[in-house]
């Protein structure tokens, strides 16, 4: 049996981008619904780091003070480093502005970050679909109908508004995942 569920927006992917989208649209008054291939926490390799400027975000989707309890110490100076040669320089503090706690940038691994965001975006009436892959897209008149699977399992999700945030190496059977040639240069 197929499930059918309408919202106001669909965000393929829940990772920080999508995730904060979610959050954003809910705490509009959206009716949300993210879907999400992959069971969290996941480890992902990415730097980690989350620059000062982006404090202020964190704080606007009411996930600073978790993440501030939850990264690494304060990044203070940067280096550049190539054979015996390097480079230091100190980091920016966060400007004053929106922020009620600037500060320096830190690290915290996204297995952890992932989980606060989607975790606020829950407590906001997101609807979450995970693990689920979404299949396929078509139009439904001025819906757009986007078909997920979860194992034999098939919901058919529709919204006029569809956020792609699945991000840009996935390959896949959707618009959104165009082909790519990988190239040892893309690494870098």
């Amino acid at each position: 049996m197929t499930r059918l569920a309408t919202h106001d927006a669909i965000i393929i992917g829940a990772g920080p981008a999508g995730t904060s989208v979610a959050l954003t649209l809910a705490r509009r008054g959206w009716a949300v619904a993210i879907v999400e291939k992959s069971a969290f926490p996941r480890r992902k390799v990415c730097g980690e780091y989350i620059s000062a400027s982006n404090l202020a975000l964190l704080d606007q989707l009411e996930i600073g003070d978790a993440w501030r309890v939850n990264a690494g110490p304060e990044i203070r100076r940067v280096g550049f480093f190539s054979g015996e040669a390097s480079v230091e320089a100190p980091m920016p503090r966060a400007k004053d502005g929106p922020s009620a706690n600037p500060g320096f940038g830190r690290a915290l691994g996204r297995d952890i970050l992932d989980c606060l965001l989607l975790q606020a975006a829950r407590s906001a009436g997101v609807e979450i679909f995970q693990p689920c892959r979404a299949v396929a897209i078509d139009r439904d008149g001025e819906m757009q109908m986007v078909r997920i699977q979860a194992g034999n399992e098939t919901t058919m999700l529709r919204a006029p508004v569809i956020v792609a945030a699945h991000g840009s190496w996935e390959p896949g059977p959707l618009p959104s995942q165009l082909g790519k040639t990988n190239r040892c240069s893309d690494l870098l």
